[in-house]
């Protein structure tokens, strides 16, 4: 089992060139970027933005895919700093009612991968709380409007091309 996963994310760490995000992936991570700049955060909000999109990024590559996708990568990139905001502060951006997480129950008594939610439908829970998600998040942006998404992402990646997948 290990030498399998050690194999994945070899084959994920040289993939080349690096996933590209979709207009509707974009759209999604840049409606909410906009909803936590308007939110007033007191963190840096480029960051976030920079943070999404690595996310999404490696969620594609671990999937081996050419492109970002809204779900379940975009989804699970805010997923991700939404936990990491409501563990580190007590709160979100959105406010949103978060699903729990799986309980790691899938790792076996020695710690490895292979225990019995690995088993049956963990994979199809996890696909269906980000689709949840990304439901909830559709409603809850409708009223965010993208700024010049390829303007921003220049200028975050130092005013040149290339930056996150364009």
């Amino acid at each position: 089992m290990r030498r399998a996963l050690r194999a994945h994310v070899a084959a994920a760490a040289l993939m080349s060139p690096p996933p590209q995000l979709t207009d509707a992936a974009l759209d999604l991570l840049m409606r909410y970027y906009v909803s936590v700049r308007q939110s007033g955060a007191q963190v840096t909000q480029t960051e976030v933005l920079r943070i999404l999109v690595r996310v999404a990024l490696a969620s594609a590559r671990l999937h081996l895919r050419r492109q970002v996708l809204e779900e379940p990568d975009c989804v699970l990139a805010i997923l991700l700093v939404e936990r990491t905001l409501e563990a580190r502060f007590g709160d979100t951006y959105m406010r949103l009612a978060l699903p729990p997480f799986l309980e790691a129950t899938w790792l076996g008594d020695d710690g490895e991968p292979g225990g019995e939610a690995m088993v049956g439908d963990s994979s199809d829970s996890v696909d269906a709380a980000l689709r949840r998600m990304k439901g909830t998040l559709g409603r809850c942006l409708r009223g965010f409007t993208p700024i010049d998404s390829q303007g921003l992402m220049r200028s975050e990646d130092g005013g040149g091309s290339g930056g996150y997948g364009s």
